[in-house]
């Protein structure tokens, strides 16, 4: 039987396993590029964004600390490394969630390693975190590995996507 203070002592292990510390070292690289399906036709998948791209795409804050979407439609924001286990496991999650939602969001992906700055601006401390940009009002963030159906939920119900 499991002593009630022993299962308490490995929750901290869960976090450590679902998201990681903001640093290591770049041990592989993932491409990003659209790839011919078996239809051979050209699916979308997250588009790699730079801190130049981020500000004209999602939000500028060299122009303004107060948050203005500049985005025309929703859009999600995964901030990842190539060395994080966790983003590995979330990318092919997100790649499915921006061809079911093409359209109607924008997926985005920044990684922290090349584009400290606008990780920095957010506050970036583990990844993945995502950040889930409406139209209207404030963003809202999840930090961790997160199961397709709750970032699915959260698309319902922060980015009032169906």
């Amino acid at each position: 039987m499991i002593k009630p203070y022993l299962f308490l002592s490995l929750i901290p292990l869960i976090f450590v396993f679902n998201s990681c510390s903001n640093g290591g070292q770049s041990v592989s690289s993932v491409k990003e590029d659209s790839a011919p399906n078996e239809n051979n036709k050209t699916t979308m998948v997250v588009s790699p964004l730079t801190a130049e791209e981020f500000r004209d795409k999602v939000f500028d804050y060299n122009a303004s600390s107060e948050w203005n979407f500049k985005g025309s439609l929703p859009c999600i924001v995964d901030f990842s490394a190539s060395w994080c286990g966790p983003c590995q496991r979330l990318a092919p999650l997100l790649d499915d969630i921006a061809q079911e939602y093409d359209g109607k969001i924008n997926v985005y992906k920044i990684d922290i390693d090349q584009e400290s700055e606008v990780a920095e601006q957010f506050g970036i401390q583990s990844v993945p975190t995502l950040i889930f940009c409406p139209m209207e009002g404030k963003p809202r963030s999840s930090v961790g590995l997160l199961p397709k159906q709750a970032i699915v939920k959260t698309i319902n119900e922060v980015l009032g996507v169906q």
